[in-house]
This record gives structure tokens, sequence and C-alpha cells, in this order.
């Protein structure tokens, strides 16, 4: 028999006709799927729920939770490649042409028999249960985010965090758009803010939300409720993606009750614990994408015993590309992470035929296209710019403190020089995979000195540690965290005998209850004191539940801002015409809120535009002194008309009243709901 389950005495022209057959039900397949579209029985979570069932049939490994891990990383770091080119097609999705393709290959190749009809369904074991046990985890934390049922409670949700004007906005001008490309050129307003800025969380946003709310932009309302879950679903993804990873290694596969107690370790940091915990709250989805993804580095690596197989190299592209759309200062962790591919220095590790280098050539190309195109973006204003001037950027990030940020590499770094000696003492240092497992002690280390780097830079030019350090180090923290779980997977299968198996027990005994009680966030570490706290993540969950159970429409997220969700949804509403709108409350007392309230207005209309920000920042913003921002309503006014003379002012409705009422202002330019 052949590797594909074929004889080789079939005759040729059966081949050629199973090949044939193959190939038109194949376009059947497609047809029907992207047919059901068209005709809109086939969207929504029907289409997730297909789509889900279509990639864990490709056999990519014979292991569910391989399968789940390698088509996570493909698909969460290529989304971007789907929406390069616009999509001549109405009423279809991204997320439906994918799933359709995925059906159309499997159903041609099944029937062409280049693939066994067997190895469709994967093989389920107790630890892959972990795996679900992870993602509904997840999604119980980020519950009441399925609770949003109409734009004013999404908007209520997404102004807890500030950047989640900007994060909606980028998304939103995907769909607008219909791809990446047109958001290079110049759009009806001038540049598009954020033009230079990757987008592969927006992306894989974009296409979920293609399916929940349509191909189409829909109301204001409808598209807040879409980005709150997609933002949700996204968040169950990525750390489903880490543990079904983890839980494919095979020393764990083999120990569910060790898998277990990992993976416990890894969702909690992911989901709950400081640095990770707040993410979704605070507004950097982007953020928790791109660690996830550089966590997925280790767990591709140490069980890659040969560099030819295509599923793991696939992967592997996937989170480079993701890195780089996502958080690109990440990339050179991740770029130390792979290092150890190389190792053990062995040929046979290689391909063996000229069709196996020309499949990693392509590969390693289309990483390339993928990282050159990040690149491109991040330094359209300049290199130096990209890597220096927004290094310095302010912002608010709250992440652990400097003893929780540290305690996770330095344990893996230990870790890993343990897994060296004990493979040294057992000689099993020439196994590949314990030597891949040792070498990621690069990833920690790697860093710790980008850290040091960010903060020598903080301190001698700003007057402290800033947004991008505490940023840069909740990444290191959480990838570490995930590191330790996977070298401790290793480790302890190679300690089986006597005192040796008992020490390295009780070590990774302490390491993991260390990091437990850390990185769960519920002991909070200082360099003051240890203290027992409410974790971040469970606090942000009550925060929404807050937000969405308040009977009182101004909320706390309302307080800080000049403008309740209702009124700016109406306001957005109000915009009717192609001119630059502006919101200006009623009352100004000086603070920045209305900067928000505005880009806000300018993300749901779709006219956030460098140039309207620049407005925006220079009236709201915080270089302006207190005392130097407009203090009333016609002061604000007077400044943005002088700015922008086509510019459109909404205003509330009683102040619109009262400025009809007065004989001097006949400004046709002034509107409200």
């Amino acid at each position: 028999m052949t590797s594909d389950g074929e004889s080789p005495s079939v005759d040729p022209r059966r081949r050629r006709g199973a090949l044939a057959l193959g190939i038109a039900l194949g376009i059947v397949v497609f047809s029907l799927v992207i047919g059901a579209q068209l005709a809109g029985v086939l969207s929504g979570w029907p289409l997730i729920t297909l789509g889900v069932l279509a990639a864990l049939a490709v056999p990519s490994s014979r292991e569910v939770s391989r399968r789940v891990f390698y088509v996570g990383c493909i698909a969460l770091g290529w989304a971007t490649l789907v929406w390069w080119l616009p999509l001549p097609v109405p009423g279809v999705s991204r997320l439906g042409v994918v799933v359709a393709a995925t059906l159309a290959v499997l159903v041609t190749m099944t029937v062409a028999r280049r693939i066994d009809l067997r190895t469709l369904v994967p093989r389920f074991r107790l630890a892959d249960a972990l795996v679900i046990a992870a993602g509904a985890f997840t999604a119980w934390m980020v519950a009441p985010l399925f609770a949003v049922v109409n734009g004013e409670a999404g908007l209520r949700v997404l102004r807890l965090g500030w950047d989640y004007a900007a994060h909606f906005n980028m998304t939103e001008m995907i769909r607008r758009t219909g791809s990446l490309v047109e958001l290079a050129s110049p759009g009806p307003f001038g540049t598009w803010a954020f033009s230079d800025y990757p987008k592969g969380f927006h992306a894989v946003a974009a296409s979920v939300m293609d399916a929940l709310v349509g191909p189409a932009i829909s109301t204001h309302g409808a598209e807040l409720v879409g980005f709150v879950h997609a933002t949700a679903l996204v968040a169950i993804a990525a750390v489903t993606v880490v543990t079904a990873g983890l839980v494919s290694l095979p020393q764990l596969r083999r120990r569910p009750l060790l898998a277990g107690l990992l993976v416990a370790l890894v969702t909690l940091a992911l989901t709950c614990g400081p640095g990770g915990g707040d993410l979704l709250h605070f507004g950097f989805p982007n953020f928790l994408l791109a660690t996830a993804q550089l966590a997925c580095v280790p767990l591709v690596v140490i069980p890659m015993s040969r560099i030819g197989p295509v599923a793991p190299l696939l992967a592997l592209s996937g989170i480079l590309v993701g890195v780089a759309h996502n958080w690109a200062l990440l990339l050179a962790i991740a770029f130390a992470g792979i290092v150890p591919i190389l190792l053990p220095l062995r040929r046979h590790r290689w391909p063996a035929s000229t069709a196996g280098w020309i499949r990693l050539g392509g590969v390693v190309g289309a990483t390339l296209v993928g990282g050159v195109a990040a690149w491109s973006m991040l330094t359209g204003s300049g290199v130096d710019e990209a890597l220096g001037g927004r290094l310095l950027v302010d912002g608010g990030f709250v992440g652990g403190s400097l003893s929780e940020i540290l305690l996770p590499p330095i344990i893996a770094i230990v870790g890993s020089v343990t897994l060296a000696w004990v493979a040294v003492r057992r000689a099993e240092h020439r196994r590949g995979f314990v030597v891949r497992a040792s070498a990621q002690g690069l990833v920690p280390i790697t860093g710790l000195m980008l850290l040091v780097w960010v903060a020598v830079l903080h301190l001698t030019q700003t007057d402290g540690l800033g947004y991008y350090f505490y940023k840069l180090a909740a990444g290191v923290q959480l990838t570490s965290v995930v590191l330790v779980a996977a070298l401790i997977g290793v480790l302890v299968p190679l300690a089986r005998t006597g005192s040796r198996r008992r020490a390295v027990l009780a070590a990774a005994g302490v390491a993991v209850a260390a990091l437990l009680a850390t990185s769960s966030g519920v002991v909070n570490v200082t360099s003051e004191a240890l203290a027992i706290r409410r974790p971040p993540g469970l606090e942000a969950r009550a925060a929404w539940l807050r937000i969405l159970g308040s009977p009182d429409r101004r909320t706390e997220a309302d307080v800080r801002t000049d403008a309740s969700a209702d009124e700016i949804l109406l306001a957005a509403r109000a915009v009717t015409g192609d001119a630059p709108h502006f919101w200006v409350p009623a009352r100004l007392d000086g603070s920045t809120a209305p900067r928000l309230s505005n880009q806000w207005l300018l993300a749901l209309t779709g006219q956030w535009s460098v140039s309207s920000d620049r407005i925006i920042i220079g009236l709201w913003g915080d270089d302006p002194a207190r005392s130097e921002r407009p203090r009333n309503q016609e002061a604000a006014i007077q400044l943005i008309e002088e700015a922008e003379p086509e510019a459109v002012i909404v205003v509330p409705p009683e102040a619109r009243d009262r400025m009809r009422d007065d004989a001097s202002s006949t400004d046709d330019r002034i509107v409200s709901w």
C-alpha cells in the first residue's frame, strides 16, 4: 500500500477519473456553500460552526488538540491575507469563502483518494477535554460581552477601555473599504487615521463580524454589538489555541493530571492574572492576541522533530505574521524561540527531496511577504519614528508589579537550565525535543534584554518607566508562564527514579505553586509585601456586569465623559452628509472628555482621518493645558470652524434650539438629532 492508502497497481485512468470526479464534486460543494450564503440561509453562528467543523476535519495531525493548535495559529495569523484585496461578490463573507474552499478541497481530496476518509476524524483523548475546559472557562470570563444586545450597552462596555475607540474604528474601516490596500490610500477626508497601524486583530474581528453582522455595514448598534461579540470570540480562540498547543505535547498527552494542572496555570494567567486578565477590559485585544501567538512558538518548536512537514511550518508562519501585524516588538522574542528549531544539527531533519525544499521555500517566502507588509505599515512615517518615537508614547496600561513581571521569566530560565542538567545526567541530552526545550531559555532571556533596552530608553528620555515598558513586560511575563508549563511537561517525565525524581517534582511543584498564586492574580506581589486580592480578570468581569446591570443610563463609564452612550449614538445618527462632523457638548469644563466622544463619533460614522484627529487633539488632547482648552460651547465651535471651514458641528438638541432662538445665529452647519 502507498502512503495515501491506495494500491500501487491502481489503473492510472481510474486515478484520473477519481480526480476529475473529486474536482467536480468539490466545485459543487463550493457552489452550494456560496449559494447558501447568497440565499441568506448560511450566516452567523451556523457559518462559524460549520467553519470550526471544517477546520477540525483538515488532517494536519491525528490528534484533535494539535489540529486545533495548527489551524488556530494559521487562521489567527493569516487573517490579514483574506483582506488584502476587495471581495468582488456582494453578499458573501470572507469567512464563508474560506469555509467553502476548505470543504471543497476536503471533498476533492477524499473522492480522489488522495486522503483516507478515516483521517478526517481526529483522535480524541482524555487530555483533549482540558482544552474544552479552558475554552469554556474563558467563555465564562467574557460571558458579559455576549450579553450585549444593543448598541448602547456595547458602547458603555467598550468605553471602559480608551483604546477601544481606535480598535473599533480600524475594524470598521476594514469593513467599510473592503480591503487593507484601500486603507493605504487617502479617503474622502484625507489620510485615514491609523493607516500605519498593523491590523492583525482587526482583520480577524472583521472576518468574524462578516459572519455575525453580514458583509455590508449595518446600523451603528449592530456594528457595536458585532464588534463586542467578535472581540470575545477572538479572546476565547486565543486561549483555546494556546492550551491546545500545550496539551498536544506528547509528554503531556499521556499524563492528563499533570496536563490539567499546567492548563489551569496557563488559562488563569491569560484570563485572570495581572497583565492578562485586564487586557480586554482596558482595550488591548490586539495585544492579548499577539501575546497568545508569541506563547505558541515554543509549543510548535519543541515537538518539531523534522523541518519539512507543512502543518507546523504554516503554524510558525501564521504566528510570525500574526505577531508582526499585532505587536511587532514581540517579534524579537519570537525569533529567539524559533532558533532552537535548528537543533540538533542533523542532516536528516531537513527535506530530503526537491518538493520538500520547494514547500519550505514557499512557506518562508509567504512569511516574508506578510512581514514586509507589516514593516511597510509600521515605517510609513519613518523608521526612526517607528522604532524610537512610538516607544516613548505615553498611555495607560495596568499590568503587574515588577516582582510579578520578573518571576515567570526567571523561573523559565531556571527551568531550561534544570532541564538541560537533568538531560545530561540521564544521558537524554541527544534527544531532539529535550535539546529544543532546553534552548527555549532564549525566549525569556531575549525578553528581559528587550525590557532592559526599553527601560533605558524610557529612563534616559522620559520621567520614568512608561506605557510600552509595562505592556512589553506583560507579554514577556505571560509568554514565560506558558513556557514554564511546557518545560515542566518535558522535565517531569525525564526524572523517573529515586531522589532525583523527588527533587525535580518538589522544584516543579514550588514553581507551579508560585506561578499559580501570582499569575492567577490571587496573590499580589510587590517589593513591600504580599497581599491577597481579587484577581484583575474577575474585577473586569464584575465591571462589565455592573455596567450592563445598572438601571441608570449614566453609569461609571459616562461619569468620565461629556456624553452618555445613547447621546453618542444619537449624534452619530445625525451625521447625514459627507462633510467632517464634530461633537461639541453643551457644557465644557476643560477636561479631555470630548476627545473620546469625538473619536467614537468619527469611528461610528467612518470619518476618522488624520486631519480630524489633529483638530480634536488640538482642542482636547493631553498637550493643551486645562486652562487652554475651550471653556464653553461657542469657543469650541469657533475653533473647530477655524481649523476646518467645512465642518459640521453636532450639538445636543437643547443647544441647537438655543442657537436657533438666537437671531444672530444662522449657521446651518450646526445640527442635532
